[in-house]
């Protein structure tokens, strides 16, 4: 078992860079409050500084390397899918619609990212 606040921020670089596009201005302002150098950065680097500071943060303060590094493999994309999938109060949260093929794409992403 993983630990909620740890299960969300292995997942969060691949999560921020998938849903970047909806709304860039609020990835760039959420990377701009988490200490990224933002100064000339344009809307469609968005997710992309956003989810490389997260994973500077994530070294800085030693969490594991992504889903991997939490002890899942490639292998369990599809149990990890099926759980996500059917947490459907949250799914309905995300700034733009998510089917169950972006949640593997998501999972498989977040499996490494060092």
């Amino acid at each position: 078992m993983v630990p909620h606040g740890m299960s969300v921020i292995v997942n969060a670089p691949a999560v921020f860079r998938f849903t970047a596009d909806a709304c860039p201005e609020r990835h760039l302002e959420a990377a701009g409050w988490l200490g990224a150098d933002v100064g000339g950065a344009g809307l469609a680097d968005s997710g992309e500084i956003v989810a490389r500071r997260l994973i500077e943060l994530m070294r800085i303060c030693d969490i594991p390397n992504g889903v991997g590094g939490c002890g899942y493999c490639e292998g369990d994309i599809d149990t990890l899918t099926a759980g996500a999938w059917a947490q459907q109060r949250l799914i309905k949260n995300a700034p733009k619609p998510v089917n169950q093929q972006h949640l593997s794409g998501l999972f498989r992403d977040a499996m490494r990212y060092w």
